[in-house]
């Protein structure tokens, strides 16, 4: 779905690249490498698999970090509506009608849990990091919680889209 630029409000794109979670996902992965050599090194039998079998667990850590490092949540708050996909597992954007908008509001996150999830009271929610956000109610009873590092410049673009006819 291609969006005119002259159209866009704001947009915002956010990344897993805070330091505790790169440190964790590096000591796991590390871990993993170091025990699988343990365990193969003290079965005499599984030598002649130890090269093999080191590097397909070396492979599947490499592959599990450039995805986290690819993922993404990306949103933008164009005239038409909120549109918003998360990389790489979405090539289209998904659109909200700024219709189907009946009033948003910031709120705070209050979990220690980030990504895609849905929750009571909460909707589908889309973070990255941190705790601001906007809760957006839609008129099909629905709730959609976006997460934001940007939260001033995402009301005021959501108040111009609103006002925009």
């Amino acid at each position: 779905m291609k969006i005119p630029p002259n159209r866009i409000l704001f947009q915002e794109a956010q990344y897993f690249r805070s330091t505790w979670v790169w440190t964790s996902l590096i000591i796991s992965s590390i871990f993993s490498l170091v025990l699988v050599s343990v365990l193969l090194l003290a079965d005499q039998e599984s030598e002649n698999n130890y090269w093999i079998t080191l590097s397909i667990v070396g492979g599947i850590n490499a592959i599990n970090l450039t995805i986290f490092y690819l993922s993404g949540f990306e949103y933008i708050v164009a005239e038409t509506g909120i549109y918003y996909k998360w990389k790489p597992f979405h090539f289209k954007y998904k659109h909200i009608p700024k219709e189907w908008i009946i009033k948003f509001y910031y709120r705070k996150w209050d979990r220690m849990q980030w990504g895609y999830t849905k929750r009571k009271d909460w909707g589908s929610c889309h973070t990255i990091n941190g705790n601001h956000g906007i809760q957006l109610e839609l008129n099909n009873r629905k709730w959609i919680y976006i997460g934001t590092q940007k939260r001033q410049q995402l009301e005021n673009a959501l108040e111009k889209m609103i006002a925009h006819s």
